[in-house]
């Protein structure tokens, strides 16, 4: 029996303990390095795409939902337009930096902040590494709920949403709450929530690490099919593949298979995204596997956008008794989510044997720790 190996880093499974766990020690090194305590200590959430494009063509429907783990961060406001962001040992990172930037100026572009206005930041992240699973825009929303509630904004989650930097993808994990998952268009914004009640319907989302290819080929890989994409469209004549209502026509006009394939899978995985929220609507959440895996075959046959550890992860957790999988985070390595029968669920964990597996229910959106 083959063990589940990454080629690279494997992903670091969660903590055990929640959010509040780390708030105390950030709030620590934070008075360390800047002499003061924060303002205050915010909390965000990773997300697990259940259904949807996050990697190669985003910008369409997608099912989102929050993860019980997340990143925290010790905020403050400042008057020096200046932007301190450094990790949870006290070193400055101009990654997070750049994320904490980002969150400043929705922030600003909100009427939350004014242009002089500077942020300090310390952050920890308690979501897997390796696994694509929305660290970074966690981080934004964490900070840009923290500008919000100083300035004594009252913090209204659908505005903030509307604010958060970059896409509508970071102000969904403001939206998300526990026993629910967010359908939302990350081309408009638009978005509802639907009701994800796993527990009572017997029901466990297993996040496994399977491990696989690091960022920088994934990066490579999406930039590859954003591009087929783009050609795609410019041949159909369309701007979004999404818009496409005559599949089959569509495929007969491309004689370049590569370009079939990308097509087939926009088109398709827009119509599951809405197949799914339907299921969910009619309360029938179980029925949601059998989606998740064909979303994952699609992904693996028409995209090419997985690799071997995920595609292994899903065929041993459907193989021994989950309802279904797929990838799980914005990358083509990194995680699986699959969901399974609470009675099954150690069978399912056996089954991937060198891999971690947690529960992963769908969980709060941002909020204030402390």
């Amino acid at each position: 029996m083959p063990q589940l190996r990454a080629r690279s880093n494997p992903p670091v499974p969660p903590p055990e303990t929640g959010p509040e766990a780390c708030a105390a020690e950030l709030a620590a090194v934070f008075t360390r390095v800047h002499g003061r305590g924060p303002e205050g200590i915010w909390w965000a959430p990773g997300r697990v795409g259940l259904l949807g494009d996050l990697f190669g063509c985003p910008g369409g429907p997608v099912l989102l939902s929050a993860l019980p783990w997340g990143v925290a961060a010790a905020v403050s406001r400042t008057r020096d337009g200046s932007v301190d962001a450094r990790t949870a040992d006290g070193r400055r990172s101009r990654r997070l930096a750049r994320r904490a930037a980002a969150a400043l100026r929705a922030a600003a572009g909100a009427g939350l902040a004014e242009p002089s206005d500077g942020v300090r930041v310390v952050a920890g992240s308690a979501l897997p590494s390796g696994t694509g699973l929305g660290a970074g825009p966690a981080l934004e929303c964490a900070v840009l709920l923290a500008l919000a509630e100083t300035a004594g904004s009252g913090a209204d989650r659908k505005a903030l949403a509307r604010a958060a930097p970059a896409s509508a993808e970071r102000g969904a994990v403001l939206r998300c709450a526990p026993g629910s998952v967010l359908s939302i268009d990350l081309g408009s914004g638009r978005g509802r929530t639907l009701p994800f009640d796993t527990a009572a319907a017997g029901l466990v989302p297993l996040l496994i690490g399977a491990g696989g290819p690091g960022p920088r080929r994934s990066r490579r890989t999406a930039r590859r099919r954003l591009a087929e994409c783009g050609r795609a469209a410019g041949r159909l004549g369309v701007a979004d593949l999404r818009a496409i209502e005559d599949l089959p026509g569509a495929l007969r006009e491309l004689r370049d298979p590569v370009l079939r394939g990308r097509v087939q899978h926009v088109v398709t995985e827009a119509n599951r995204v809405h197949a799914g929220a339907g299921l969910l609507r009619a309360g029938v959440p179980a029925e949601l596997g059998a989606v998740l895996t064909a979303s994952h075959l699609s992904m693996q046959g028409s995209f090419a956008a997985t690799s071997a550890e995920v595609d292994l992860s899903v065929q041993r957790a459907v193989g021994s008794g989950a309802r279904g999988a797929r990838t799980a985070g914005d990358r083509i390595g990194g995680a699986v989510v699959a969901l399974v029968a609470e009675d099954r669920t150690e069978q399912v964990r056996a089954a991937l044997s060198g891999a971690w597996a947690q529960a992963a229910p769908p969980s709060d959106g941002a909020r204030r720790l402390r």
